[in-house]
């Protein structure tokens, strides 16, 4: 009910699994302790929770891989 009222989009396992596709690669080691820190559970709680496909878990590492690539992009463009 509140995702109807707030239109509020939840991902269905399908849509999560195409993403992980895209963003498994691109994970590198320090990415689970800064998704740790975002999701405010420990790192090995942050790795488990991505696994399992939690949304929250896969659109915040999403956010983490773009955030980094983006900043190397233009860092190095400087």
């Amino acid at each position: 009910m509140f995702a109807q009222t707030h239109n509020i989009k939840y991902m269905n396992v399908s849509e999560i699994s195409a993403l992980k596709q895209i963003i498994d690669p691109k994970i590198e080691k320090g990415d689970y302790i800064t998704l740790g820190k975002m999701l405010n559970v420990p790192q090995g709680t942050a790795r488990m929770q991505y696994h399992r496909d939690s949304e929250e878990a896969v659109t915040a590492m999403k956010k983490i891989v773009e955030a980094r690539e983006d900043l190397i992009t233009s860092h190095q463009q400087q």
